[in-house]
């Protein structure tokens, strides 16, 4: 929101539940992996701490409506890719994706990096 000097008064970032993150989070891993030249060549393990995001993409049916757009998403990239295998890790034991995460929290447009 600006003034009419068009000098700031509220600035707001887009607020998603972590539910939402870590969805979100996973179709981008998917869709970069798509992007990359192992897509053909080797088998695609995400881990994520978050539990409800590994039963949501393992098992489609048991994920909520309110987040079946992002769902149709990762179910297309799925399809494309053929097997891909989600796992839970916690947090602690993830610490190069965690660190990753705290310094995107800040972060005005996506990060992606490919090897």
């Amino acid at each position: 929101m600006r003034n009419s000097h068009m000098v700031t008064l509220l600035s707001a970032k887009q607020v998603i539940c972590s539910n939402l993150a870590e969805l979100l989070a996973i179709k981008t891993a998917l869709e970069v992996f798509t992007k990359t030249g192992w897509f053909d060549k080797v088998n695609l393990i995400i881990k994520s701490d978050s539990a409800n995001a590994v039963q949501w993409v393992n098992d489609p049916s048991s994920k909520p409506w309110v987040y079946w757009d992002v769902g149709e998403f990762i179910d297309r990239f799925i399809m494309e890719i053929g097997e891909v295998r989600f796992t839970f890790a916690y947090r602690e034991i993830n610490c190069l994706a965690d660190a990753m995460a705290k310094v995107g929290i800040d972060r005005h447009c996506p990060f992606s990096a490919c090897w």
